[in-house]
């Protein structure tokens, strides 16, 4: 297991962490960004699908060690089609207008839990071995009992000299209060479900902190001062 895993009463501290070369963080739209989710466009409708949700998503902030290598940032949206943006201008205006543009894409599966296990692991389900959401075809436990967490793009961008960080939803299946910080994370800020945005669990860095409805409790909100502020300071 991961030396953090069960590092679950550890320090206080809950969308985008973005370092610099310099060790500070950026704003999104001075980072490189990179599209995962499948665009479902009509022929000569072309439409970048990065954005920061205010559900469920997963945001990769990552730092080279060597002063040439380029900073990732990956975000990922759930259940977000084309015609959605047309109430999301500023979606359109931060994210679509400033980066790369797709007009035919594909994806090796429209479900969740496999689709996100294929951006993790580079594979098609088939050899992810995790084809749905939940147990035994997938969910989160099927993730790690095949071995994925010690095995992705992630421990080995770590690897590399990248400092790594997660915001948001991982995979259908993750606790908080039981599955701690996954392996290849510095900072890690797993949320048990990212579409109620209030009375939810993040699990911070190892410390479980619980979060009520509030104004100030909205989980975007909340993800993105942690992205400000990873150490919760």
């Amino acid at each position: 297991m991961c030396d953090r895993v069960n590092e679950v009463e550890a320090r206080e501290g809950s969308l985008l962490a973005i370092p610099t070369r310099a060790g500070c963080l950026a704003p999104a739209h001075e980072a490189h960004l990179i599209d995962e989710d499948e665009m479902r466009s009509k022929p000569g409708v072309a439409l970048l699908r990065l954005l920061m949700a205010a559900v469920a998503l997963i945001g990769i902030g990552l730092e080279c060690r060597a002063a040439t290598g380029p900073n990732v940032v990956l975000i990922m949206s759930d259940d977000e089609d084309l015609r959605s943006h047309a109430f999301m201008p500023k979606t359109r205006a931060l994210l679509a207008a400033h980066g790369t543009v797709f007009e035919n894409y594909f994806v090796t599966s429209s479900l969740c839990c496999p689709s996100r296990a294929s951006i993790l692991c580079g594979q098609y389900p088939h050899n992810t071995k995790v084809q749905g959401n939940h147990p035994p075809e997938g969910g989160f436990a099927e993730f790690r009992a095949i071995g994925h967490e010690h095995s992705n793009i992630v421990t080995r961008l770590k690897s590399a000299g990248y400092r790594t960080a997660f915001f948001g939803k991982f995979i259908n299946g993750y606790r908080p209060r039981e599955h701690g910080v996954l392996c290849g994370w510095d900072q890690w800020y797993g949320v048990d479900s990212g579409y109620r945005n209030y009375n939810y669990t993040l699990n911070e860095n190892g410390k479980r902190v619980t979060y009520g409805d509030r104004p100030e409790d909205y989980l975007t909100n909340v993800l993105e001062g942690r992205g400000h502020h990873p150490t919760g300071k």
